[in-house]
């Protein structure tokens, strides 16, 4: 809910969080930005790998890796332009779909 969220990501995604938050949709699901409930942010912040971008138009797609081997898991972020700033627009996470 802190409104410096969006210097980082984009004002329609905060949107649509901010909405999902009041409306309680994430008590039970995992955290949007890291895709898990739990996670030892020491470890993530130690043992964090960033790739190289691929762009698809205007959106540029990343993917990033935190953690070790017990706790690894990995995100594709895209970001688009705003007004010359590259602000997060969707985050997901690769595992196949149950």
């Amino acid at each position: 809910m802190d409104k410096n969220v969006l210097r980082y990501v984009a004002p329609a995604t905060v949107d649509v969080l901010r909405s999902d938050y009041k409306a309680n949709k994430f008590a039970e699901g995992a955290e949007y930005f890291t895709n898990v409930q739990d996670f030892d942010e020491k470890d993530w912040m130690d043992h964090m790998l960033i790739r190289p971008a691929m762009m698809l138009d205007d959106v540029a797609l990343v993917a990033v890796t935190f953690g070790t081997s017990s706790t690894r898991k990995t995100n594709v972020v895209f970001l688009r332009q705003f007004d010359g700033v590259r602000k997060l627009t969707k985050v997901v996470a690769p595992a196949d779909y149950r």
